[in-house]
């Protein structure tokens, strides 16, 4: 099933490149939340700002992430991150899975923003169900390419979600599921209920591979908010058998297996674009799951995410430094060029002589002033 694709612009076409020697900056707020801007486009990718209960016990095993009480966004919140910006268009917003903490946001940011969004079926379904028109949300497809303006371009391609398949609930997080109909808002508080097995499953995972044209320095970048060094070459699904011993139904859930290996859709995405290198990869913070990927992808720099913290308040900021020792230790051997975030809203540019940090204090003293 699709939804419109108003003002995405066509499949498959190369976009007119950029006149002048080409950038990208790149913003980090927490987790895989990202604003990305050429001289011409602003992309959102996923913009989690709003922060759910942690579940009552920490052991997962106990699979206590598959019910939660229903929960509104903190739209306040959003609003005061857009005015931090400094109240920026956003043209896109790109939804890599569809789990509570990735997409719980995006109808309130499509909302204040216009923003067209792109993702899962899933993700689409519960902006649907928030108001957002389905004129507003495209539900994304393996190998499709986009043309967004102004140079720049993104393919996608089928990824996997993090999970131990050894365990249930490994098991479960790794499977794609996606929502069949539009979830029904809470008639209480007008939320939805941010579970894994409820209104927010993974969806189908997806990642980005962005090129922003240029006849000579054309930049490349790989976008990917999950990973999982135990399915990348072979995908473990589960049966509704399985989910009905855990009691999960799927009243309104489907099981969306995944046809070929994710190894093999990275391949044929490379191949398509006719690269043998990106500049910059943006991914999971997973030493083994990087090991894998870095031999096709053979990224110059890499900036890991989905690490900080879940449960933290948002405007509290990161609470604790950068630690995957291994992960440093690997990247230094294979010769990326490697940044680690210190806080939210640490700022990057990509050109072609590489990625740079670069200052961005104006936007945290703003987020810092604006009244929450």
């Amino acid at each position: 099933m699709f939804f419109g694709l108003a003002n995405v612009g066509t499949h498959a076409q190369t976009p007119a490149p950029t006149t002048n020697l080409p950038y990208v900056d790149f913003t980090w707020m927490s987790n895989t939340n990202w604003l990305i801007e050429t001289e011409n486009v602003r992309i959102l990718l996923d913009g989690w700002i709003t922060r759910v209960p942690r579940p009552v016990s920490p052991d997962l095993r106990k699979l206590e992430t598959l019910n939660m009480p229903p929960l509104m966004p903190d739209t306040t919140g959003i609003k005061r991150v857009i005015e931090a910006l400094g109240k920026k268009k956003i043209d896109y917003i790109l939804s890599g899975h569809s789990h509570f903490d990735h997409s719980f946001d995006t109808a309130v940011w499509a909302r204040l923003t216009g923003a067209h969004v792109m993702g899962p079926r899933s993700t689409c379904l519960q902006a649907i169900a928030q108001g957002i028109p389905k004129s507003q949300c495209t539900t994304i497809q393996d190998g499709e390419t986009f043309n967004l303006g102004g140079g720049l371009s993104v393919r996608v391609l089928r990824w996997h979600h993090s999970g131990d398949p050894e365990t249930p609930l490994g098991l479960l997080l790794q499977t794609p599921m996606e929502l069949v109909n539009t979830p029904t808002l809470d008639p209480l508080t007008g939320g939805l209920r941010p579970g894994l097995f409820e209104d927010f499953p993974v969806g189908c995972c997806w990642a980005f591979l962005f090129t922003l044209h240029h006849p000579q320095d054309p930049i490349n970048w790989f976008w990917s908010n999950s990973g999982n060094p135990n399915t990348f070459r072979e995908s473990k699904n589960v049966n509704e058998a399985f989910l009905q011993e855990y009691g999960i139904t799927l009243s309104n859930l489907v099981i969306t297996p995944q046809e070929k290996s994710v190894e093999e859709y990275l391949i044929a995405a490379m191949t398509a674009e006719k690269l043998d290198h990106v500049h910059l990869w943006i991914g999971y913070n997973n030493s083994y799951h990087v090991e894998q990927v870095i031999p096709l992808l053979k990224p110059n720099a890499f900036i890991p995410q989905h690490w900080g913290g879940l449960w933290s308040p948002f405007f509290e900021g990161l609470k604790s430094p950068y630690s995957n020792e291994r992960l440093r230790l690997l990247l230094i051997e294979k010769g990326v060029d490697f940044h680690h975030q210190s806080q939210f809203f640490d700022k990057y540019r990509l050109d072609a002589n590489g990625i740079t940090p670069i200052p961005n204090d104006e936007v945290r003293a703003r987020v810092n002033s604006i009244d929450s």
